[in-house]
């Protein structure tokens, strides 16, 4: 937290020199015990006059030196130092100072991830992440502008400025070290899909051994290959799957339209997110879901690293959202349940 100059501080500060100011030229004061009155008669006190009863000549001497000191400082560097001391620690971090400059949010997305994001033909965006942005911005008092971005460059850390934020991150401890997480807002539930017409995989236990594709490097291949995860506040995870098949696709089109060949044909089933596989679902895709879902995973807003009261703003409207039940209305939505609680 910065500190800022109250009015009282400036005040106190003013006070001090105009005092000093006063003890240098009291020849032109009549004394009156502690007060001194000025020729219109208006009451001041002088530093020089608060000497405690009893004080010896050689403290008083010192604290005169000081008043003397004092009254020797120009107006215009006592202006300069007050003027310093209300504007220097007032400024917010560099990327708040240029949202609110701007007054836009500039929001880095996927043009071609429904249901979180994607260009319409008329060259807007929509989406789940498009939406929550739209309201974070609007708690910011300021527009939002969405930018095309590749993932690779938002994980980087390296913006330079072209974005000041970016949703749907997953918070891991090595991208925590080039990025900041201020919220979370939404949990990726991993599950399980198998294609309509199979009869034999009716819990997720019954998909062990079968050949099963996920996202290649996703924490849906890391679940089922149970590699460690880094991944930061992630609840405790309980493996149902044992000894799959493990197949990996670049994309996870690519394993839908592998999936819908047919029952078995290049694939037994598919973990992925749960909203995206009810997306898929709305879209005509031949699968079903499983069980409920295998694990759940946090789903956060990433900024660039180092100025905590952005930080500090985007986590409030986040905060808000939830409050006040729109973080749920939207993503009830776009998925039809609430992924917004754990």
């Amino acid at each position: 937290m910065r500190w800022r100059a109250t009015a009282s501080d400036i005040w106190m500060q003013g006070w001090m020199i105009t005092s000093a100011s006063h003890c240098a030229s009291r020849s032109s004061w009549h004394h009156s015990k502690e007060r001194y009155w000025s020729a219109d008669n208006a009451p001041t006190t002088c530093l020089m006059d608060l000497a405690k009863p009893g004080e010896s000549p050689e403290d008083q001497s010192k604290r005169n030196e000081i008043v003397s000191m004092l009254s020797r400082m120009s107006i215009a560097t006592v202006s300069l130092l007050l003027l310093c001391a209300l504007s220097m620690p007032g400024s917010a971090g560099p990327v708040l100072d240029r949202v609110r400059q701007k007054a836009v949010l500039v929001v880095a997305v996927d043009p071609a991830w429904p249901p979180f994001s994607w260009r319409k033909d008329d060259g807007s965006f929509d989406g789940f992440d498009v939406d929550v942005l739209t309201g974070v911005a609007r708690r910011l008092g300021v527009e939002v502008r969405f930018e095309v971005a590749e993932f690779s460059a938002v994980i980087s850390g390296r913006w330079q400025g072209a974005w000041d934020v970016s949703p749907s991150v997953t918070p891991t401890k090595q991208r925590a070290e080039k990025l900041d997480f201020p919220a979370v807002y939404a949990f990726g539930l991993g599950s399980l899909a198998v294609h309509r017409d199979n009869t034999t995989i009716r819990t997720p236990a019954d998909a062990s051994g079968k050949r099963i594709g996920a996202v290649r490097s996703s924490e849906y291949e890391k679940y089922l290959t149970r590699e460690p995860f880094d991944i930061l506040d992630i609840p405790p995870i309980k493996y149902q799957i044992d000894r799959p098949v493990v197949v990996p696709f670049e994309t996870s089109e690519g394993g839908y339209e592998s999936l819908a060949k047919g029952n078995g044909v290049e694939l037994d089933g598919i973990v992925d997110s749960l909203s995206t596989l009810m997306s898929e679902i709305g879209r005509g895709r031949p699968i079903k879901i499983i069980g409920q879902p295998l694990l759940y995973t946090p789903t956060a807003i990433a900024i660039e690293k180092g100025d905590p009261e952005f930080a500090a703003e985007l986590k409030g409207a986040i905060d808000r959202l939830r409050e006040d039940g729109m973080l749920k209305f939207i993503s009830l939505k776009w998925f039809g349940i609430d992924t917004t609680a754990r």
